[in-house]
């Protein structure tokens, strides 16, 4: 005759009146005691799914965006010192530049939303 190991480990749930009630008819129905019932349908049961965030990795695009915003302070101050110094070309650069940068940001936002 086969034995069944102990069970040594607890775990405490709470439950609201509802639930528990509902928990109760569905052990008699059963005809298991409640704690086998329990037992067996979180054994056997699928675990929930948890919903996927969307956006996978809110601190890193957050320490981009950070950089990314540096980066177009850094475009603006040289666009700004070639516009006083009548350097018209490094500036029409730099604001390509940070044409550039906003595109390549919106394209990361646009990617993570979908």
């Amino acid at each position: 005759m086969k034995t069944e190991p102990k069970r040594t480990r607890f775990v405490g749930v709470r439950f609201t009146p509802e639930e528990f009630a509902q928990l109760e008819t569905l052990a008699q129905a059963a005809q298991v005691e409640l704690s086998a019932y329990i037992r067996h349908v979180l054994v056997k049961a699928k675990a929930p799914q948890r919903a996927r965030n969307k956006s996978p990795n809110i601190a890193a695009l957050g320490q981009a965006l950070v950089a990314l915003n540096r980066i177009g302070t850094n475009i603006n101050q040289i666009a700004h010192q070639a516009n006083i110094a009548g350097n018209a070309d490094v500036y029409r650069q730099a604001q390509d530049d940070r044409k550039m940068l906003i595109t390549a940001a919106q394209a990361v936002i646009a990617a993570m939303e979908n």
